[in-house]
Formats: structure tokens, sequence, C-alpha cells
């Protein structure tokens, strides 16, 4: 069970950091007047479809694996989380802009993928090393 659980909770890490990626990234370069509809509705509809569940997926596994694991109490655990919830609101961020998309976030937001991705390395670094 715990096996499966681990793919599981792995798997939908890799969709929800892809749907952050390609949204965070969508969004720095789009131009003010140069908005693609139909761009933003597979955004909005790959947000919902995918990106979205990943998440809640990705917390119910993560839950359960502390859980079985009884890492509740563990340092790299506590290092971790805050890190998750990060993500996990910036999603929400990025989901509420792409909703009421008037202008998008501009180039000067190009850190923001860069950022994505720096956090959810140190989140693998942290969850698989377990540092404290």
């Amino acid at each position: 069970m715990y096996g499966w659980l681990k793919a599981l909770h792995i798997a939908s890490v890799i969709v929800f950091v892809a749907g952050l990626l390609s949204l965070s990234a969508a969004l720095a370069v789009m131009q003010p007047g140069g908005l693609d509809s139909g761009l933003i509705q597979k955004l909005r509809r790959w947000n919902r479809h995918a990106t979205s569940p990943a998440l809640v997926l990705l917390w119910t596994t993560g839950l359960a694996l502390a859980t079985l694991g009884h890492w509740f109490p563990t340092q790299w655990l506590l290092a971790k989380v805050p890190l998750a919830l990060g993500l996990s609101g910036f999603h929400g961020w990025l989901g509420g802009r792409l909703r009421r998309l008037q202008q998008p976030l501009g180039q000067q937001y190009w850190t923001i993928p860069v950022a994505v991705v720096a956090i959810a390395i140190a989140i693998v670094f942290i969850a698989v090393l377990k540092p404290y």
C-alpha cells in the first residue's frame, strides 16, 4: 500500500508542478492587448481538470504517507510543509489571476516559473534526503 501511495503522490506532484509552470509561464509572457482567448480557455480547462485535482491528490496522499510513516513530528516534514503550502497558495493566486484576466502578469514576472521550479526542487531534496 505504501509504495502505491508514494507513486501516486509523486505522479500527482509532477502533474501539479507542470500545470503550475505552464500557467505561470503563459501568464508571464502574454502581452497586454494580445491575449488569446483560446489559450486562456485551454489554460483554465487544464487547471480545472488536471492541476487542481492533482493538488487535491498530492495533499491527500502526502497526508496518508505522513500518517503511515509516523512523520508528523519530524523536522524535515516541518521544513517541507510550509513550502508545499506556499505552492498551493500560489496555485490559488494564479488560478484567480487566470479567471479575472484583464492584464497579464507581464515580462517582469519571468521569475515566477523559476521560483516554482526552485521551490519544487527544495521540496524534493527535503523529502528525499530528510536532512533534519
